[in-house]
């Protein structure tokens, strides 16, 4: 789900591992 997916991305920017950009209706991930 979504949700899940979401919670996951949340982690692991948290960690530093990904970064999120908004752009419009879409989120962008940046795997670092």
């Amino acid at each position: 789900s979504k949700a899940s997916v979401s919670r996951t991305l949340d982690l692991l920017e948290s960690k530093g591992l990904v970064e999120r950009r908004r752009r419009g209706m879409g989120n962008i991930v940046l795997l670092k």
